[in-house]
């Protein structure tokens, strides 16, 4: 019978229907180069990008294999939380992460890596793992076959910003202020401006050539400066555009008129990239120019995609 641990929903041990009749697998590498062949020719009949494994995340993944596959044997909910969050961080993926997925699967007695591949497809996480439609890289960590008298691989995806529409995120980004208007019973709001300081700084940040909270003073001051008009401002960062928190400010009844632009950049310290919106609006008359709120967040941690 499967198990599926309680704290971490994305890891199974079950015993293979194959293993009966499958032939031994080679090493270790061959066990990846079988597995990760496997997923790209799913991917590819599905009309998906094929992935790309990332060597240097393949092989910590394979250093921790063993050890997470004991805890989950022992029940070590904890041990097999931390192992999942700190693989699916990639710290050793090259690029900005955008998001990610973690699937574990151990197969006792099992010998054909198909096997393996096809009970990961018969789980919702390991679909969704494999299947995510905008991952491009994969990791994939298997355990030595003495350690789990079978088979076991740990499995991380990763998707990434790139060239992103930031225009039309920005558009997104005022429709779902509009659908958090409406939902109050107020009118949408309107575009404010061109703001053209603020898109530069935007771009500073994207750069990493600016902290996001300095270039938003800095763009307000230069724009309150040209128009000649006081501005607020807020910074807020999310990792998913579509549960973007809105501050209380522009949910208010009255007329609101708004500019919104979009970048992302990778917080210092942080094992991934964000998306960073900034949202200025005109200021009551005796409000202080550049008014610039602390940082506001919404999902800073890396989700398992549950």
């Amino acid at each position: 019978m499967d198990s599926r641990h309680a704290e971490c929903p994305f890891v199974y041990v079950g015993q293979s229907p194959r293993s009966s009749s499958s032939s031994q697998t080679g090493s270790q590498a061959q066990l990846v180069d079988s597995v990760l062949a496997e997923v790209n020719r799913t991917r590819t009949s599905a009309k998906l990008a094929a992935l790309t494994l990332a060597p240097k995340q393949s092989s910590v993944n394979a250093q921790v294999a063993a050890h997470f596959f004991g805890a989950e044997t022992m029940g070590d909910g904890r041990t097999v939380d931390l192992v999942a969050l700190g693989l699916l961080a990639g710290w050793d993926v090259e690029g900005t992460i955008r998001n990610g997925g973690f699937f574990g699967a151990m197969l006792s007695g099992a010998k054909d890596p198909s096997s393996l591949f096809d009970y990961a497809l018969e789980h919702p996480m390991g679909r969704f793992t494999l299947l995510e439609p905008t991952a491009r890289q994969i990791a994939l960590g298997t355990a030595p076959l003495e350690s789990v008298s079978g088979l076991g691989v740990v499995v991380t995806t990763y998707s990434f910003f790139g060239a992103e529409d930031h225009q039309a995120n920005s558009a997104r980004v005022m429709n779902r202020l509009a659908e958090e208007r409406a939902a109050r019973r107020l009118p949408p709001a309107t575009s404010y401006g061109g703001l053209p300081s603020l898109v530069n700084e935007a771009r500073l940040v994207n750069a990493g050539q600016r902290e996001p909270m300095a270039a938003l003073d800095n763009a307000l001051n230069t724009e309150s400066q040209r128009i000649g008009q006081s501005l607020r401002g807020w910074a807020l960062v999310t990792n998913d555009l579509d549960i973007l928190p809105f501050p209380n400010e522009v949910l208010a009844p009255g007329p609101l008129a708004v500019r919104v632009v979009v970048t992302h950049y990778r917080p210092e310290n942080a094992p991934w990239g964000m998306y960073l919106v900034y949202i200025v609006a005109p200021a009551a008359e005796k409000q202080q120019v550049a008014s610039t709120p602390p940082l506001v967040g919404s999902t800073p941690a890396p989700r398992s995609g549950l």
